[in-house]
């Protein structure tokens, strides 16, 4: 079953709220902190800080979106981890389904599972229709803005794994006559055409000459800063592709390029960084036992490669310290909670890692990590850093309970933590304790009494809490999410009454819209509230949200009102919003609409380049997006402007 939501997808609900900041790249977003519209209630806290130099000028009259996700946001997390949470399309249908053949012997002719668009008919539209309208973008007769082009090639790498595709997009991050932009997304368009499917993957021996022509570009002192950071990310997606010789085999040769370039100096703080994140995706079997040496001598503080690391550095060094379960590494990330000489960033990475790694624990040492965890909590003054704790010691009991195992509810104070962090914790860090307590409980169907117990007081907290915080649509937010992580049933009708307050603000609405995929009854009061927020015109209405919503519900694309949207629409933004929702509907039938919008110049390239974006994932046979793979449990608090964009990247 394909998953609906791809890429950051997910975050883009919040797109719909900031629709004039869809940037370069083609559907780049602005998530939360960025540029709200004059007046609009709802947007969230302020940026986090700019770090490091300006990134590479993008065209005239778009924004860059460094600094767009605030670290102590927990929408931040959210956004982007969200993926791995959501329902798949009609799973509610499949579950009503079921429940009627085993009431009635046999199955309801009007709960039919939905028709998904399977990879063969996914293939004819990109090989068609998706593939020749994209050359057509690319030609330079045309004349496009580089935004256009830079979304063309992203979109191609996603339904095209041909060498003619490959050879392009790297002349086009060789040549010093594209712009910086197209450059950038060339680079990391290589990586793209990564496939999961051992039958799309492109010509292994081409993959081989395509990784050491990125190594080249990485070298380049001339290219662009982001450029060359993106050729490293492009490096990491192909990590797990083919070879095609036995000098390359394993990422060997890539491997040692690499940390080639990780031993010099570099002027940008980008860069090393995006050596790192490259390494920490590659062949385990490929790294040699010094760069775990390094990695943890790194962590510590000491030189490494000649030179101190920089905070943000270590962090990094630790989180792939971690992605690699290096040896030790679960002991190096512990020690380094509480160490007085660690740096907050390195802190806060080791509590990301922790809770990534949480389900490959084993009984002992989530006991220790968990112990950890509780230990750096009553040491640690900053907010974001318990939010980030608690939601790894979340994931750590979720492990436990999922084993019927109580050692940590027993031998700790992990429940005291989650239950109470969710009601009495700082305003700033209270959302990360909701969600940390719904992620502790999530699906947990033990018959223990001590967990049954712990979990109906979770199920009872979050319930109380979403009932307590009115006129904090951001707090009532995170109940909202929680409470659909949970999949809470008692939930749903406190959730209609919300979308029938017409007062109630566009984010929280959007919120429960997903909510109530998430708890995931194909009731009729709940299907017609959904529909309503299609049919509401009103500039901020959440129709993104509602369409995915329904989709994931019923199965079936509510494409017709969208379409009608994006054609009609007067504002950018209506039209923005109607585009973000069909692109998470998986709906060959809006095909024709989005290039058409795609075509016209008389839309502005901005809008053009969304539109030609959600063609290449639509066309894109991968069931979870390659760009995941760099997001997903990242340290996201560590990153670059380079990473940054990558994340927000569709």
């Amino acid at each position: 079953m394909r998953r609906l939501i791809s890429g950051l997808l997910g975050a883009l609900l919040l797109l719909a709220l900031c629709a004039a900041d869809a940037l370069a790249h083609g559907g780049r977003f602005n998530g939360p902190g960025g540029r709200g519209q004059p007046g609009d209630p709802t947007s969230p806290p302020p940026p986090a800080p700019k770090r490091g130099k300006p990134p590479t000028t993008p065209p005239s009259g778009i924004p860059s979106t460094q600094g767009a996700l605030p670290d102590i946001y927990w929408g931040t997390w959210w956004a982007l981890n969200r993926w791995a949470y959501l329902p798949e399309r009609g799973e509610a249908l499949r579950r009503l389904r079921a429940a009627s053949k085993v009431v009635t012997g046999k199955e309801d002719p009007d709960r039919r599972a939905p028709e998904e668009l399977d990879d063969e008919r996914r293939a004819l539209l990109a090989r068609q229709h998706i593939k020749p309208f994209l050359l057509e973008m690319l030609d330079p007769k045309r004349e496009e803005e580089d935004t256009v082009t830079s979304a063309a090639m992203l979109a191609l790498a996603k339904i095209d794994a041909t060498d003619e595709t490959l050879d392009m997009l790297l002349k086009v991050a060789e040549s010093d006559k594209a712009t910086p932009l197209e450059r950038e997304s060339a680079a990391l368009a290589v990586g793209l055409v990564r496939r999961s499917d051992k039958k799309l993957q492109a010509d292994p021996v081409s993959l081989d000459l395509a990784r050491g022509r990125l190594l080249d570009l990485i070298g380049d002192k001339d290219a662009p800063i982001r450029a060359r950071c993106f050729s490293a990310f492009a490096l990491g997606l192909l990590a797990d592709q083919p070879y095609g010789s036995p000098f390359h085999k394993d990422g060997r040769m890539v491997v040692k390029g690499l940390l080639k370039h990780l031993d010099h100096r570099h002027r940008h703080p980008d860069l090393p960084i995006a050596l790192l994140t490259s390494l920490s995706l590659q062949p385990r079997v490929a790294i040699p036992s010094k760069l775990h040496d390094d990695l943890r001598n790194a962590v510590k503080g000491a030189n490494v490669h000649r030179r101190k690391w920089t905070p943000i550095e270590r962090s990094h060094a630790l989180s792939t310290l971690a992605r690699l379960e290096a040896p030790g590494w679960l002991l190096a990330v512990i020690r380094s909670l509480s160490d007085r000489r660690v740096p907050d960033p390195v802190k806060r990475a080791a509590r990301i890692a922790i809770g990534s790694k949480a389900a490959r624990l084993s009984a002992e040492q989530r006991l220790a990590a968990a112990k950890g965890l509780i230990h750096a909590h009553k040491n640690s003054p900053g907010a974001l850093s318990n939010g980030l704790g608690n939601i790894a010691l979340a994931r750590i009991l979720h492990a436990e309970l999922a084993d019927e195992s109580v050692a940590v509810l027993k031998e700790t104070k992990a429940r005291r933590v989650l239950l109470d962090g969710a009601t009495k914790g700082p305003i700033p860090v209270r959302g990360f304790n909701v969600l940390a307590l719904a992620l502790s409980v999530r699906d947990v169907r033990s018959m223990h009494p001590d967990i049954v117990k712990y979990v109906q007081a979770a199920r009872d907290t979050l319930l109380g809490g979403f009932d307590r915080p009115r006129g904090d649509d951001d707090l009532r937010g995170s109940y909202v999410i929680a409470l659909g992580l949970v999949r809470e049933t008692e939930a749903q009708e406190r959730f209609l009454g919300v979308l029938a307050e017409r007062n109630s603000g566009p984010l929280l609405r959007a919120r429960v819209a997903i909510a109530l995929a998430q708890i995931g009854t194909a009731d009729p009061a709940v299907l017609e509230a959904l529909r309503a927020i299609l049919d509401d015109d009103r500039p901020l209405s959440p129709r993104s949200a509602a369409a995915l919503s329904l989709s994931l519900i019923t199965g079936v694309p509510e494409s017709d009102a969208l379409v009608r949207q994006l054609r009609e629409a007067k504002s950018q933004r209506r039209q923005v919003q109607a585009a973000i929702a069909l692109g998470q509907l998986d709906d060959p039938a809006a095909l024709p609409a989005i290039i058409e919008v795609a075509r016209q110049k008389e839309h502005n390239f901005e809008m053009r380049a969304l539109a030609i974006a959600l063609l290449g994932l639509l066309g894109d046979p991968e069931e979870q997006p390659s760009l995941l793979r760099l997001s997903l449990d990242a340290n996201y608090i560590g990153r670059s402007d380079a990473l940054n964009e990558a994340f927000t990247l569709l």
